[in-house]
């Protein structure tokens, strides 16, 4: 960025011009805590992180990135991010889309399981705003604060092969009320993956589901969720407050309550007066039902 100045402006007026600039941006752009850096970059390629490897490296097979973070900075479309087996203490946070032609892909590398482990400290151990044509591919994630992971106003995202566990039950821990959370997001989909152990069960209908779709007829609609299986969900397993999605090939294994929870919503929890969440148009089909209320 240059800023042209007359020769007379105090040098800490340059500075603060250059500061409110940059907040601006950072501001438009909707960047919490990663500036999106401009990268020089045309050609996509693979790269690869390792929990052995350093952000100073090239992020080749031979010298690996470290962290996750570094990845999604240096990440354009049609990028394949490779990522090693080990224990990640952070999220994936995409910073950038991909195109329909080009997708960012995060995937493990192969026969190897990547941990995403929240420590239950970490609030969403994926978080994707805003952006399109991501894969996230053959990940563990598992003990968030919040959610395993969480999409907003995000479109073509494909979530497979993953698996989202909680492995130590019970646990004090309140979470919030979806393990996955497409909330006015469209067109995504989950494929293929395990879910176990979501909200807290007492005897009785509790709060938690595995995944929550909320959204509109503009904003929220044509998911996809097939080939999963889930076991454990405290409320049940998937609540749809949205229209038009397709749930098939699931198997449900859930004795401490419902499988599938379709419902219109109408002024919910936090949302502004007048929010509509219309679950219309959803289809269900061929999907197994084992032991659920």
């Amino acid at each position: 960025m240059s800023i042209k100045t007359f020769n007379r402006r105090p040098i800490f007026l340059n500075t603060v011009i250059f500061i409110t600039m940059l907040s601006l941006v950072l501001g438009l752009t909707g960047c919490d805590n990663d500036l999106v850096i401009a990268q020089d970059r045309t050609e996509a390629g693979t790269f690869y992180v390792s929990p052995d490897g350093s952000d100073d490296n090239p992020g080749s097979l031979e010298e690996p990135w470290a962290t996750l973070r570094k990845a999604t900075q240096e990440a354009i479309p049609g990028d394949t991010i490779i990522i090693h087996g080990g224990t990640y203490y952070e999220p994936l946070v995409p910073l950038r889309s991909g195109t329909e032609e080009a997708p960012i892909t995060y995937q493990a590398y192969e026969n190897e399981t990547p941990l995403l482990d929240g420590q239950e400290s970490i609030l969403r151990l994926i978080e994707v705003r805003n952006l399109e044509y991501i894969v996230i591919d053959g990940l563990r994630v598992q003990h968030p604060r919040l959610n395993w992971a969480y999409l907003e106003n995000s479109n073509h995202i494909t979530l497979q092969n993953m698996q989202f566990m909680n492995p130590e039950y019970p646990t004090d821990t309140v979470r919030d009320f979806w393990g996955v959370r497409l909330r006015y997001s469209s067109s995504n989909k989950i494929l293929n993956s395990t879910f176990d152990r979501w909200g807290r069960y007492e005897n009785g209908d509790q709060e938690g589901n595995h995944i929550g779709i909320n959204g509109n007829e503009e904003q929220g609609g044509y998911n996809l969720i097939e080939g999963n299986t889930f076991t454990y969900g405290a409320q049940g397993c998937i609540i749809v407050n949205a229209p038009y999605n397709i749930i098939r090939n699931n198997v449900f294994d859930n004795d401490w309550q419902k499988g599938i929870y379709v419902a219109w919503f109408t002024n919910p929890g936090d949302e502004p007066a007048g929010t509509e969440w219309p679950a219309i148009g959803n289809l269900i089909e061929h999907n197994q039902f084992i032991r659920s209320k």
